[in-house]
Protein backbone atom coordinates (compact mmCIF):
# COMPACT_ATOMS: atom_id res chain seq x y z
CA UNK A 1 0.00 0.00 0.00
CA UNK A 2 3.28 2.39 0.68
CA UNK A 3 4.32 1.95 -2.95
CA UNK A 4 0.69 2.95 -4.24
CA UNK A 5 0.56 5.69 -2.21
CA UNK A 6 4.14 7.16 -3.32
CA UNK A 7 3.44 6.25 -7.01
CA UNK A 8 0.25 8.52 -6.94
CA UNK A 9 1.98 11.41 -4.79
CA UNK A 10 4.85 11.31 -7.04
CA UNK A 11 3.09 11.30 -10.30
CA UNK A 12 -0.16 13.23 -9.58
CA UNK A 13 1.25 16.68 -10.95
CA UNK A 14 1.76 14.51 -14.34
CA UNK A 15 -1.20 13.03 -14.42
CA UNK A 16 -2.86 16.59 -13.70
CA UNK A 17 -1.05 18.34 -16.14
CA UNK A 18 -1.86 15.77 -18.60
CA UNK A 19 -5.94 16.02 -18.00
CA UNK A 20 -5.45 19.79 -18.53
CA UNK A 21 -3.71 19.28 -21.57
CA UNK A 22 -6.00 16.85 -23.00
CA UNK A 23 -8.67 19.14 -22.04
CA UNK A 24 -7.48 21.97 -23.57
CA UNK A 25 -6.87 20.13 -27.11
CA UNK A 26 -10.09 18.75 -27.06
CA UNK A 27 -11.96 22.40 -26.37
CA UNK A 28 -9.89 23.91 -29.09
CA UNK A 29 -10.30 21.34 -31.62
CA UNK A 30 -6.69 21.14 -32.49
CA UNK A 31 -7.01 17.78 -32.42
CA UNK A 32 -8.82 18.29 -36.01
CA UNK A 33 -6.09 19.21 -37.08
CA UNK A 34 -3.60 16.69 -35.65
CA UNK A 35 -4.96 13.55 -36.66
CA UNK A 36 -5.48 14.09 -40.58
CA UNK A 37 -1.86 15.59 -40.61
CA UNK A 38 -0.29 11.89 -38.88
CA UNK A 39 -2.84 9.89 -40.81
CA UNK A 40 -1.66 11.90 -43.69
CA UNK A 41 2.31 11.74 -42.85
CA UNK A 42 2.45 7.94 -41.39
CA UNK A 43 -0.25 5.90 -42.59
CA UNK A 44 -3.53 4.33 -41.00
CA UNK A 45 -1.88 1.51 -39.87
CA UNK A 46 1.55 3.25 -38.09
CA UNK A 47 -1.05 6.83 -36.56
CA UNK A 48 -1.88 4.20 -33.47
CA UNK A 49 1.28 3.62 -32.65
CA UNK A 50 3.04 6.86 -33.30
CA UNK A 51 0.80 8.82 -31.13
CA UNK A 52 1.65 5.93 -28.05
CA UNK A 53 4.94 5.73 -28.60
CA UNK A 54 5.53 9.77 -28.23
CA UNK A 55 3.02 9.45 -25.35
CA UNK A 56 5.56 7.08 -23.52
CA UNK A 57 8.31 9.28 -24.60
CA UNK A 58 6.84 11.93 -22.94
CA UNK A 59 6.13 10.62 -19.62
CA UNK A 60 9.43 8.56 -19.25
CA UNK A 61 12.33 10.35 -20.29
Amino acid sequence: MNGTARFVTQRFPMFLLGGIFGKMVDDSGSITSIAPFLTKRLGVKRTMLSAQNGLMKCRWP
